[in-house]
């Protein structure tokens, strides 16, 4: 994945240039949005959601799991003319840093049965302890790093967040918190 993300960047940088007014960045024609995870599923669900909020604030974005081809990435010189005849002059792009599993012990709960039961002139009780819940549990968090490139010659990005999230409600919440937070990052700091 990460030969992927240099063949975007070296086909970025490729481009003929960006536009720019008397200092102030122009309004961006095309942006790539490119999530590098694994699962396809979850790949094209993060970059539907955040060519959605794009588009929602006036922004041309178009997702790259329907843009960028498996021979587009063989080579620098295919990806660069792909970047070209798509006319992108910007990548929003998500890099997995890391799943992490903890384990957290929480309260165990238990009801306690018993039965009294009369044994001669002795009543005792009879049962045992039920666990209700609690004890150890595991908690996977997930570290991504969004990284808006829109430089010439510059492998860096013009800016960048990471973003921690608990996998514990799912993919999709985990997937549109990272899409709100990043999207309100980008606009407050006026990178877009």
């Amino acid at each position: 994945m990460k030969n992927i993300a240099l063949l975007f960047l070296a086909a970025l940088m490729g481009l003929a240039g960006f536009a720019r007014d008397k200092g102030k960045v122009a309004k961006y024609q095309k942006i790539l949005v490119l999530a590098k995870v694994e699962q396809p599923g979850i790949k094209k669900q993060f970059e539907d959601a955040m060519v959605k909020s794009l588009k929602d604030k006036g922004y041309h974005a178009i997702p790259s799991y329907a843009n960028i081809t498996a021979d587009d990435l063989t080579s620098a010189e295919k990806l660069s003319a792909r970047a070209d005849s798509l006319q992108i002059d910007a990548l929003l792009a998500y890099t997995v840093l890391g799943v992490e599993t903890t384990v957290k012990n929480t309260p165990q709960v238990s009801a306690n049965v018993g039965v009294p039961v009369r044994i001669g002139f002795m009543s005792v009780y009879v049962g045992g302890s039920v666990p209700l819940g609690g004890g150890p549990k595991q908690e996977k968090t997930v570290r991504v790093k969004a990284g808006f490139y829109n430089q010439k010659n510059s492998p860096e990005p013009s800016w960048s967040m990471e973003l921690t999230g608990s996998l514990s409600n799912g993919t999709d919440a985990v997937v549109y918190d990272f899409v709100k937070k990043s999207a309100k990052a980008l606009f407050k700091q006026k990178v877009l």
